[in-house]
């Protein structure tokens, strides 16, 4: 009877476990909505032609329309379950469920004084440059997979928003959304967290951590900095864990900023875009350190300077195996854009020189159907992010209803055949959805424990199963004294537990008040970093 307990325990484990890191990306929802919709004259003006969202399917492709959607111009985050199926997503403004409806407690991010200018409703505060940037994504929390974590850059904006004057980005913050609420509705359950307050740049990128499960979430410094800041997901929550200061200083008298920052789909590179040109690191999903920095001034060895006062990017994103990487120089010329798309090697061993242009704006433009009162807008370059499909989709920047994509992005140079305005869709838009690669597993070849820098020791647990008392043995001498021990059941909940020492280097849990199941015993360093995770069964 004992021995089929474990079996079948041991097979809800694995089954839970693969459930958690199964979360696929389903339909893309992103688009704009206005408030005026002509539906009895279709495609005939732009009160019609550009309302609503776009819903874009993968499996099969195709394209559909939803009104009355939540409005996704500039900063667009969708997310999903482990089934494809819509949960939520977001403009930095609010959060709206998977009816398209807005979620409990989902109102007033980045709430200010200028929320109302250009407010249409649904679209809070972008018409005011508040939320156009790409500043949110979400991690789903690593054990418990109703809930979700939304970190985004909180904005303090004064009068400098009236003059188009540098922004202020004060605060990295998160909320926690509960979807097993409001049957399935979702409810935000923690709102506007404050993690770390300083001066930062209006975008973050994530990776999962080298043990497949935890996260780490990166942010940049804004003016006058080299620095990166990390902060670590757990089931225990997140908190902010170091920062370090390599790479170019951006220069605020210039108006340098960073749109563009991506983990490749491997996790082991970090890339960043500013005026200054290109960086790419390598990452170690272990401690959360960059190194091996790889430089590409800008203007690239094939491009033409385009006023460096006013040469912009907004986002950078790498090829499917990591080779690759695209970005946008959205410069101006004589008042005329001259944007392009450029291709660069991370293993050449020349990284600027590799640069390749795969793509100049062609300056189409879309002109709204019949409408002989509006010219349209130029299919420009935008935001750059990997589809299910592992094509790169590019938003426009502008209300147009296209995409652009590199079909084959893997490939060197103009091989990775990049097609301008290939996607027809329903409604206009800017961007689309940013994410991280949720399929990502664990690398247990980069690190043999938790995280890297730990004070490293052997940890024994027994018995298991157990049915009354299980103990921990620690192989460093008078490191018990040091160690936390956190203990948690499936869902996520940490259960209160009491790790007792009797003078040797080996502590004890009783359980024999818990009831029988699996259970995962977190034990950490002095510094707090997780040093092993070992799964129990209580069985009696």
């Amino acid at each position: 009877m004992r021995i089929r307990f474990f079996i079948v325990y041991f097979l809800l484990f694995i089954f839970y476990t693969n459930e958690l890191v199964s979360q696929k990306i389903g339909i893309w929802v992103f688009g704009s909505t206005f408030p005026r919709m002509d539906t009895a004259a279709p495609d005939t003006g732009l009160g019609y032609s550009i309302t609503g969202a776009n819903l874009l399917n993968f499996n099969p492709f195709s394209v559909t329309r939803k009104f009355k959607t939540l409005s996704l111009n500039w900063n667009v985050t969708n997310m999903w379950d482990k089934n494809r199926n819509l949960q939520f997503y977001t403009n930095g403004s609010k959060i709206f469920n998977n009816e398209h409806k807005l979620m409990d407690r989902g109102d007033s991010l980045k709430h200010s004084k200028f929320w109302g200018i250009g407010d249409w409703g649904y679209l809070a505060d972008q018409n005011s440059f508040l939320g156009i940037y790409p500043s949110s994504i979400v991690c789903p929390h690593p054990t418990n997979q109703n809930q979700y974590y939304l970190f985004y850059i909180n904005d303090n904006y004064d009068s400098a928003i009236i003059d188009n004057s540098f922004l202020k980005f004060t605060n990295v913050v998160y909320c926690l959304i509960d979807m097993s609420f409001n049957n399935g509705r979702g409810k935000v359950i923690e709102k506007e967290r404050k993690i770390l307050y300083g001066d930062f740049s209006p975008t973050l990128a994530a990776t999962k951590h080298a043990n497949g499960r935890d996260w780490w979430i990166a942010a940049r410094g804004y003016q006058d900095t080299n620095c990166y800041y990390f902060f670590y997901l757990d089931p225990t929550g997140v908190r902010y864990r170091h920062k370090q200061c390599l790479g170019y200083n951006f220069d605020s008298a210039t108006r340098d900023r960073c749109y563009g920052l991506n983990f490749n789909s491997d996790g082991k590179q970090l890339a960043k875009w500013s005026k200054k040109g290109l960086e790419v690191f390598d990452f170690d999903r272990c401690t959360g350190k960059l190194s091996n920095l790889r430089q590409a001034p800008y203007p690239y060895a094939t491009g033409s300077y385009d006023d460096y006062q006013r040469v912009e990017t907004y986002q950078v994103g790498f090829s499917p195996n990591g080779q690759y990487v695209y970005t946008i120089s959205a410069g101006f010329q004589d008042g005329t854009s001259s944007k392009r798309v450029y291709q660069l090697d991370t293993k050449a061993s020349d990284f600027a020189a590799s640069a390749v242009k795969v793509a100049e704006c062609d300056k189409f433009r879309d002109t709204f159907g019949t409408d002989p009162n509006q010219a349209g807008w130029e299919t420009s370059f935008f935001s750059i992010q990997i589809a299910p499909d592992n094509k790169i989709y590019l938003g426009t920047g502008e209300q147009t209803r296209y995409l652009h994509v590199i079909e084959e992005p893997d490939k060197k140079g103009l091989a990775c055949n990049f097609k301008q305005h290939a996607i027809k869709l329903l409604t206009a838009k800017a961007a689309i959805p940013m994410y991280p690669n949720y399929a990502l597993g664990a690398d247990s070849s980069s690190c043999s424990s938790g995280i890297a820098e730990s004070e490293q020791f052997e940890v024994k647990v027994y018995p298991n199963p157990v049915s009354d008392c299980v103990y921990i043995s620690l192989s460093s001498k008078g490191i018990a004294t040091k160690t936390g021990i956190y203990m948690y059941n499936l869902l996520g909940q940490e259960i209160p537990c009491q790790a007792r020492n009797d003078g040797s280097d080996i502590l004890s849990i009783d359980v024999r008040d818990l009831p029988e199941g699996i259970y995962l015993l977190h034990i950490r360093d002095k510094q707090g970093s997780l040093v092993k995770t070992e799964r129990i069964v209580i069985s009696r």
